[in-house]
């Protein structure tokens, strides 16, 4: 008998017989590998977060994370994880050899807004979104830290007595795109079903006094950093 090769995509039957050589082989779907198209294509994984400011210190008292024209200082997720018996973290920047897959960008109602830079505003509204494609995680994957890692801006971060402001980040709904994405259209032609972008599940807070000023963390010593594990590990778990 020659050597015969077959292709079974997923809208077959359940099973499948074959006869081979006289003897029935009863073959399942789930015994079959995936065909050359998709073999090696990764399960989605999104990491994909919106921001608003819930608790204002003061008026017009906003946070505002920003790369001020430096690499370094773009919003980056560090992401570490165990597969197969090794220990690895993957890094999600704009920038470093081309990379594209994370955005960090703020939205306003006026207009305004900046790629790189998250400012999160309760008035005049700020919305500030963040997003990673981190699909090159194994699925099998044990994620063991996320950290969101983001740098204040030096001019204008947050108020010197700002003690109270709270910032409610949320899972983000939308696939935005950030070259089209405004306060009332998260992509070229597709609103969102509210304005300043769509809120999905509670993530966090990130708070002035608590996660900032208590931490270290201030205009003069910009480099914050956030924990997400608990997110990402949600993520892998339903993927």
């Amino acid at each position: 008998m020659s050597r015969r090769s077959f292709f079974v995509s997923r809208a077959v039957p359940i099973a499948a017989v074959f006869a081979l050589q006289g003897c029935a082989l009863l073959l399942s779907l789930d015994e079959f590998e995936e065909s050359d198209e998709g073999t090696n294509e990764p399960a989605p994984l999104v990491f994909n977060i919106i921001l608003r400011q819930t608790v204002m210190d003061c008026v017009g008292c906003g946070i505002w994370f920003d790369w001020q024209g430096s690499q370094d200082n773009k919003p980056k997720l560090v992401v570490e994880f165990e597969h197969a018996g090794a220990k690895q973290a993957n890094t999600y920047q704009h920038g470093p050899d081309g990379m594209d897959n994370a955005h960090g960008f703020y939205l306003s109602a006026d207009g305004d807004w900046a790629k790189h830079a998250i400012l999160v505003k309760l008035g005049p509204q700020r919305t500030g979104l963040f997003r990673a494609d981190i699909s090159d995680i194994p699925r099998a994957a044990t994620i063991s830290k996320a950290t969101l890692y983001l740098h204040i801006n030096t001019n204008e971060g947050f108020a010197d007595g700002d003690n109270t402001s709270v910032l409610a980040v949320h899972e983000c709904n939308r696939a935005w795109d950030w070259d089209h994405a405004t306060w009332t259209h998260y992509d070229d032609g597709a609103l969102w079903d509210q304005p300043g972008g769509d809120f999905g599940p509670f993530v966090r807070q990130i708070r002035a006094k608590e996660d900032l000023r208590d931490r270290g963390f201030s205009r003069s010593n910009p480099n914050a950093d956030f924990d997400f594990t608990s997110y990402v590990v949600q993520l892998q778990t339903a993927r």
